[in-house]
């Protein structure tokens, strides 16, 4: 049956009929399997010259010889029953049949690095046995038919939540079978199996988010009927912890967007507005976090902090400060953030009270100040940053790579 996905024609058996695996790429020859992906062969690792998987007798003797060269101090038993194990763990590869979907993390058609995408290819061949003869490794062979790459962090919720599984629950295994049925209904989406990405995985994620919100509402019954119950509390802070955590991978995908997209793309701001929104959500210590870790990740050494302020040691590396002012010499770095208990007007006074040296930042999470708190920001020598203007600078400085709040 054929099916079309961005104007290419893709050949693919019914999703009843098609099993789904992950195989990972081994990344120190990355080079080299990708050219050979790229020709329609996928090889796997663990395949020199002995171990065909469809010869367990041979497999096993040759993987026996290759385990006594590093542990001759086993006995033959125990090489035999790990060889065994490692022929079990493989025999899967077998089992791939053709028009069944694979699978490959961190892997991508058109860009030759490792990156946060992954590829999507179909069964034409099934399992073969050719070692690679310059790494005599690598004979494990499933013939492929490549259909797509696909972003970890994207818009489409389906990509998105293909890319978080891929990075949470396939991490170990060479070769995974994929059981989770909404990651195979995600696939078949992308694929153009399912009709739409707003229909199936949007109904899928409004009842998860339905039953979320109906466990955070029994937890809070539970709190006002039972009182402070130690259990209970653990049990809503890992739910809170959860969705701070949340709130940070969604951000996170929205900055590596953004600095991805060119600068004259009309979306922009969209993503802009998308990411104000995002940050919205964090309390005051959470967003304080945020500006910690964006000027220390630009060498800015922390001289002191409370509720409203950070305060900097300016150092040479002048590249972050470029997007607030133009410096001329080291100064210290004075950044408030305004809560909700201040006017503007009232955050900029308190700004103003350090010295005029140094440079004073009043970052507002609004989409645009008012003409009058630019004259009075201009008159008492702080400088302005607004909501939109302030994710754009996140997304250019990429604090998108590690825990943006946790510490």
């Amino acid at each position: 049956m054929l099916y079309a996905k961005n104007g290419w024609e893709l050949e693919l058996n019914s999703p009843s009929t098609s099993d789904y695996f992950v195989v990972r790429f081994q990344y120190n020859v990355f080079n080299s399997l990708r050219e050979e992906l790229l020709k329609g062969r996928l090889r796997i690792p663990w395949g020199f010259a002995g171990l065909d998987l469809r010869n367990k007798e041979n497999f096993v003797a040759a993987y026996v010889e290759f385990l006594k060269e590093n542990n001759p101090d086993e006995t033959e038993e125990e090489l035999t029953n790990e060889a065994v194990k490692h022929y079990s763990r493989l025999l899967i590869l077998t089992k791939i049949k053709i028009g069944d979907i694979i699978l490959i993390p961190r892997v991508s058609i058109h860009q030759s690095e490792v990156g946060k995408y992954f590829t999507v290819a179909e069964v034409s061949a099934e399992y073969s046995f050719e070692p690679m003869p310059e790494h005599n490794d690598f004979g494990h062979v499933i013939g492929v038919k490549l259909l797509g790459t696909f972003d970890y962090y994207s818009e489409n919720m389906a990509e998105s939540y293909i890319g978080n599984n891929l990075i949470s629950s396939f991490r170990s295994r060479i070769v995974s079978r994929i059981n989770n049925p909404d990651m195979i209904r995600c696939v078949e989406e992308l694929l153009g199996l399912q009709k739409s990405p707003q229909g199936t995985f949007g109904a899928f994620a409004r009842n998860r988010v339905k039953r979320f919100n109906q466990l955070i509402s029994q937890l809070q019954e539970d709190a006002i009927r039972y009182g402070p119950l130690k259990s209970q509390e653990n049990v809503f802070d890992s739910v809170m912890n959860r969705i701070l955590e949340m709130q940070e991978s969604y951000l996170e995908g929205l900055l590596k967007l953004l600095q991805n997209l060119p600068p004259d793309d009309p979306s922009r701001n969209e993503i802009s507005q998308k990411i104000l929104n995002a940050l919205r959500m964090f309390s005051p210590d959470e967003l304080k976090n945020v500006v910690k870790k964006l000027f220390i990740r630009k060498d800015h050494r922390l001289l002191g902090e409370d509720s409203s302020f950070l305060s900097f040691e300016l150092f040479s590396e002048r590249e972050l400060m470029q997007d607030f002012c133009k410096p001329d010499e080291p100064r210290k770095i004075f950044v408030y953030l305004r809560n909700s208990d201040m006017t503007c007007a009232e955050a900029i006074e308190q700004a103003a009270k350090n010295d005029a040296k140094d440079f004073r930042i009043l970052i507002d999470l609004t989409e645009q100040f008012d003409a009058e708190t630019v004259a009075k920001a201009a008159e008492r020598n702080v400088i302005l940053i607004n909501g939109l203007t302030f994710a754009n600078i996140l997304a250019r400085h990429q604090i998108n790579d590690n825990r943006i709040v946790g510490t």
